[in-house]
């Protein structure tokens, strides 16, 4: 699994691609809170749509939800917007959704569009 990160305009941009695995989700993480800029909670936007999810079941979903759990405390309980527009993917990354907020502090949020990934990452946060 391959990832690129960004920061435009006090969000962070992960771009992530090729084959998922929870070892990728864990490097990624770890990279987000190593950057310059990092503020603990500060809000993340991940596009995964040329993110290769075809081997996986929705019960991997907790496997990669822990992988970032080493840093859920550097995260914080800010917001993660994912953003995929393959239907099928979609679904996955709502498991994964209820797997992260069960085990982080972090808001997430599922996208078909970066548009509307934005719109919910500039809305008040809301109480866990």
């Amino acid at each position: 699994m391959k990832h690129s990160i960004s920061v435009q305009n006090d969000v962070v941009l992960v771009v992530v691609s090729e084959k998922a695995n929870p070892e990728g989700y864990s490097l990624a993480a770890r990279d987000i809170v190593n950057l310059p800029e990092w503020k603990t909670g500060m809000k993340i936007l991940i596009e995964y749509s040329h993110l290769d999810l075809s081997s996986l079941a929705s019960a991997d979903a907790p496997l990669y939800a822990k992988a970032i759990v080493p840093y859920k405390e550097a995260m914080g309980s800010g917001r993660m917007a994912c953003v995929n527009s393959k239907p099928a993917y979609f679904g996955m990354g709502r498991m994964w959704q209820v797997s992260m907020e069960a085990f982080t502090d972090l808001q997430v949020g599922i996208f078909y569009t970066m548009e509307e990934a934005m719109s919910w990452l500039s809305e008040p946060d809301q109480p866990k």
